[in-house]
């Protein structure tokens, strides 16, 4: 919801993950008094099992008539647990500084931040989940017509404090388009 004023530059954001991913995938253990499949780690299963609340907000703003800035803060919670899990509550702080004095392309610039609480529950594993990653994020927005633009950022790690063995990215990438009805 963006219309809390005129210039809809601030807004509210709700949303529901819901329990459609597999999370109940078995591999096999290198450990010979393992028989048969293994339950893999449910932090690593495509989906949780859980339905989540997802709550945030988001706030942009111009600084002068090349330059604006954004803001957005998200908290998601498990609303239930799945099979003796719940994964962890996460609260997501971005914040960006964009240059709008070209028309063909807007560079930007990202600070993304993830704060993850530790999954609990009988089948979670409390001592490797949980932890702060703070990442760099430059990118391209490349307006295609006057409702769709295309996007592509690099998101590098610069800050990671992760509790026990966690698997992390050295870098991601992201590409994608929108279109505003």
């Amino acid at each position: 919801f963006q219309g809390f004023t005129p210039q809809h530059n601030w807004g509210a954001l709700f949303g529901l993950k819901l329990p459609t991913g597999i999370h109940k995938l078995t591999g096999t253990s290198k450990d010979n008094t393992a028989l048969g499949p293994v339950a893999i780690d449910r932090g690593l299963q495509p989906g949780t099992g859980t339905t989540d609340l997802i709550l945030g907000f988001y706030y942009t703003e111009a600084m002068n008539k090349n330059w604006d800035y954004l803001s957005e803060g998200i908290y998601q919670t498990a609303l239930n647990s799945s099979d003796r899990y719940k994964p962890g509550d996460g609260f997501n702080l971005n914040l960006g500084l964009r240059y709008v004095g070209i028309e063909s392309v807007i560079p930007q610039i990202q600070l993304n931040s993830r704060f993850v609480q530790h999954d609990t529950g009988a089948n979670a594993d409390t001592l490797s989940t949980g932890g702060t990653l703070v990442y760099l994020s430059p990118g391209l927005v490349i307006p295609t017509g006057s409702r769709a633009e295309i996007y592509t950022f690099v998101q590098v790690p610069i800050y990671q404090y992760l509790q026990g063995v966690q698997l992390v990215p050295m870098w991601t990438g992201s590409f994608g388009a929108r279109y505003v009805f």
